[in-house]
């Protein structure tokens, strides 16, 4: 950045793209399945703290699973397709991932010799743990990483570049010499490479004008 960066500059260099998703941590058949559960205890006389019967409310779950699918499909279900329904309606929402924590540690003979060898040669053994790291990264940039465009992502596009932070530690849980590198790792991208025009126009899509409209897997 310039010295004499602007506000609107720093901001446009800072910015990480669109803000993950937030979901529901509820969905529309649990509220339903509750709502009945509840209407339940009032035509029984029970106070609200009273926990429902296990086969009463397997018959709401039933009862509510069958009206969707019956809604959804235009019939009633079978009874493979009712248990299917159920698990279906029963999922629990999606969460957005915002990253990962990937750990790379080397085989616990070179963590033993690194923990009771002369300095110059653990120093070796740090630097060689570090550029092993630093391929494995690279390894997953070429091949791995990727993001996606599009209603529902439904494009799949090569990107450069990692957003992370590495941190190396120097022993296990247990206090034994134990050399390895946790690397956060962001489920964003620093670039994203979009198809030629000539590529574009093949496959009849239109690259988004803005790459922070694109999101990383």
């Amino acid at each position: 950045m310039p010295s004499d960066a602007t506000r609107a500059m720093v901001t446009e260099a800072a910015r990480l793209g669109q803000s993950f998703p937030v979901h529901g941590a509820v969905n529309e058949f649990r509220l339903e399945v509750e709502k009945r559960t509840a209407a339940w205890r009032v035509s029984e006389g029970v106070p609200t703290t009273v926990t429902v019967p296990t086969d009463v409310r397997a018959d709401i779950v039933n009862h509510v699973a069958r009206e969707t699918f019956e809604a959804r499909i235009g019939r009633l279900p079978t009874a493979p397709e009712l248990a299917a329904e159920v698990s279906r309606l029963s999922r629990q929402p999606s969460t957005a991932c915002a990253g990962f924590d990937m750990t790379f540690t080397p085989v616990k003979s070179v963590s033993a010799l690194w923990a009771i060898a002369p300095r110059d040669v653990a120093e070796a053994i740090e630097r060689a743990h570090d550029a092993a790291v630093d391929d494995a990264l690279r390894f997953l940039e070429d091949e791995a990483l990727y993001s996606r465009a599009g209603h529902a992502g439904v494009r799949q596009i090569d990107v450069r570049g990692f957003i992370a932070a590495s941190f190396t530690h120097r022993d296990s849980r247990a206090g034994d010499p134990n050399l390895h590198t946790h690397v956060a790792i962001a489920n964003k991208v620093v670039e994203t490479r979009y198809p030629s025009p000539a590529q574009t126009r093949r496959s009849g899509s239109t690259p988004p004008s803005d790459p922070s409209s694109t999101r990383s897997d």
